[in-house]
């Protein structure tokens, strides 16, 4: 008789975590889900950048005060204090990280979820290049310092290959434009041009997020490589909405997607949305996301 599996839990025992997004809408239930049930992590960093005229050191101590923690603090406030606070950005050269805290997390760090993004979908093409691509290029390059990685988590989308009906668990081809995208990471003028005319007027990507993401894919493959030593897994959710039961039934914090049309629905400023009533809105709750993106780390331990 074959042993028993290991709980998912148990994948995570001892380990120490680094995290981007981690104040975002999905980032904040992936963090909460990881602090309650897994009790046994022995830390996890957190990359938080200015914002708004407050510091990280500011919004990480308004951060862990946030409801989302809030039955945390009721059954075991002590272990908030395994978060540790890293200051920088995605958009900074080597992410803006003190030396100090590149080297900590270099010599400590077992499983990056990569979960930060510009999800903006008219976001100019430069800017989401640099966000989404050279920000997953940035966090790539210290996981490859990483001397004790064992997994590399990338959060994608379901959408990153709009032209297909069906979509397989590959990533697909970036024929795009017959550039790989290591060669758009420098746009010039004239390839911008090029790819805004992929995301308008009925081109291949319906906005420049689904473009990005898909390149970011092709950059985490081209490490996967490298990483001979870690497993790297892609997570695509479809369109994430509310929680179905965790941290509480119904919990969100954002109003992009569904949640902005129910709410300015609901407020009257919206009237009628133009849709095509043969097509299903895929959507999944934001706790059954995080879920699953636990479950892969667990899911690679096992094979």
């Amino acid at each position: 008789m074959n042993p028993p599996l290991p709980k998912v839990f148990e994948s995570y025992h001892g380990k120490s975590i680094f995290i981007t997004g981690s104040t975002g809408f999905l980032g904040k239930v992936l963090l909460e889900k990881l602090l309650f049930s897994c009790p046994d992590i022995k830390k996890i960093y957190i990359l938080i950048r200015e914002k708004r005229g407050l510091s990280s050191k500011e919004r990480f101590d308004k951060f862990i005060s946030h409801e989302i923690f809030h039955r945390i603090r009721q059954k075991n406030p002590s272990i908030l204090e395994k978060l540790y606070l890293v200051e920088g950005d995605c958009l900074s050269d080597k992410l803006g990280i003190k030396e100090d805290d590149r080297q900590l997390l270099i010599s400590s760090v077992n499983i990056i979820f990569h979960v930060v993004a510009q999800v903006k979908f008219n976001q100019p093409i430069q800017s989401a290049v640099d966000f989404n691509v050279n920000g997953s290029l940035r966090i790539l390059n210290l996981a490859m310092e990483m001397t004790h990685l064992e997994h590399f988590v990338y959060i994608s989308t379901a959408y990153v290959n709009p032209w297909k009906h069906q979509v397989p668990e590959k990533v697909e081809p970036f024929s795009l434009t017959g550039w790989s995208p290591n060669e758009i990471l420098i746009l010039s003028e004239s390839q911008t041009k090029i790819l805004n005319g992929r995301v308008s007027n009925g081109g291949i990507y319906p906005n420049t997020y689904t473009l990005t993401k898909h390149m970011a894919e092709h950059l985490v493959v081209y490490f996967s490589k490298k990483l001979k030593k870690s497993h790297t897994t892609i997570v695509r959710p479809s369109i994430v909405t509310a929680a179905a039961y965790e941290p509480f039934i119904g919990w969100t914090d954002s109003f992009n997607g569904p949640a902005a049309i129910m709410v300015e629905t609901a407020r009257g400023t919206i009237k009628s949305v133009i849709g095509d009533g043969n097509k299903v809105a895929d959507v999944i709750p934001v706790d059954l996301v995080a879920n699953t993106i636990i479950a892969s780390v667990w899911h690679q331990t096992i094979e």
